[in-house]
């Protein structure tokens, strides 16, 4: 059972039980705990008292987790700390965490920084980036688009009137505000009433097997996904779903840390990170545990067009993480 996300005839997300795709999800008090207890018995970083680090889930966690571990290693080589991994089961439970200093650090989505940064002041690490193929540039942002399954009729989104569509989550970039900014531009201001079901897989991999098993018509993801996955759990990806449009480039993502982090430990952090990565070994495990080609400085002003875009679809970021009060049972 998943808990899955239903727009309300408002556009605003509405939780409720029913099952999508595989993977669960518990109440944000069961999430944070499993991020374990604020603080630790020992000095910070130690063993007795390791640094948190949580990743938003935007593919299958414990392949994540796993797929980290070398990275991971090589960061607690170069600064010294211990760290413990996990990965909640939600964007929000990953922000309200860092909140509750359940968390240190994050590896987060643009719009999840971005929440985490307004509503708890959570500060940039380092930005990640990605090379491009052809010039070796790198690149800051990032593609997302609207899938489809290949053999699908659809050559436009208006041709989707009707259909079942899903988003990822309410705090992902790609995977909902983006989209809802492209689809509002086509006259499509209330996703509910266009479609005849919207619904939150909880992943990027989530939405393409939602729209692979035709659980859904249509979903948004971040694009650059489907090489990874064509590499690890879905090889036929490419031949099984196509982009019926992109939608717009994104900040890329990054890694963050709670406010009140010491800034010693914030300053060895950093380093260690930049450092890790300006290595071989430190880039392809990277490459290999998350699909990040490296990481740099960034400014918290690269994710001015995210807020920008919050504010001309009138979304209230905070709200829009907020779980209903009550939940209804779906069928299933």
């Amino acid at each position: 059972m998943t808990s899955t996300v239903r727009l309300s005839s408002g556009g605003a997300p509405r939780r409720t039980r029913r099952v999508v795709v595989g993977g669960g999800l518990a109440g944000l008090a069961g999430l944070l705990t499993a991020c374990g207890g604020a603080g630790g018995t020992g000095a910070t970083g130690t063993v007795t008292g390791p640094l948190k680090m949580a990743f938003v889930p935007n593919a299958e966690a414990g392949k994540l987790v796993e797929n980290m571990k070398p990275f991971v290693a090589m960061l607690e080589k170069e600064t010294g700390y211990t760290f413990q991994t996990s990965v909640p089961t939600s964007y929000a439970a990953v922000i309200e965490a860092m909140g509750a200093r359940q968390v240190d650090i994050a590896w987060m989505g643009p719009l999840a920084y971005v929440i985490a940064n307004q509503k708890y002041g959570a500060q940039m690490l380092a930005l990640s980036v990605f090379q491009d193929a052809t010039t070796g540039a790198q690149k800051r942002t990032y593609p997302g688009g609207i899938i489809v399954k290949a053999d699908a009729p659809f050559k436009t989104i208006q041709e989707l009137r009707g259909k079942k569509f899903a988003f990822v989550d309410p705090a992902s970039a790609s995977g909902y505000l983006y989209p809802m900014d492209y689809l509002a531009k086509q006259g499509i201001t209330n996703p509910k009433s266009f479609f005849s079901d919207v619904v939150f897989a909880g992943g990027h991999d989530k939405v393409v097997a939602a729209v692979m098993q035709g659980q859904v018509d249509a979903g948004a993801i971040y694009t650059d996904i489907m090489d990874r996955l064509e590499k690890t759990t879905f090889p036929t990806v490419k031949k099984d779903v196509r982009i019926l449009t992109p939608t717009a480039d994104i900040p890329n993502d990054n890694v963050s840390a709670r406010k009140d982090l010491p800034k010693d430990v914030f300053t060895k952090v950093q380093s260690g990170l930049l450092a890790v990565v300006g290595r071989p070994e430190g880039k392809k495990a990277l490459q290999d545990g998350i699909g990040i080609d490296g990481l740099a400085r960034g400014e918290d002003k690269e994710y001015d067009p995210l807020r920008n875009a919050a504010k001309v679809l009138n979304l209230n970021l905070e709200d829009a993480i907020k779980p209903a009060p009550t939940a209804t049972r779906g069928p299933g």
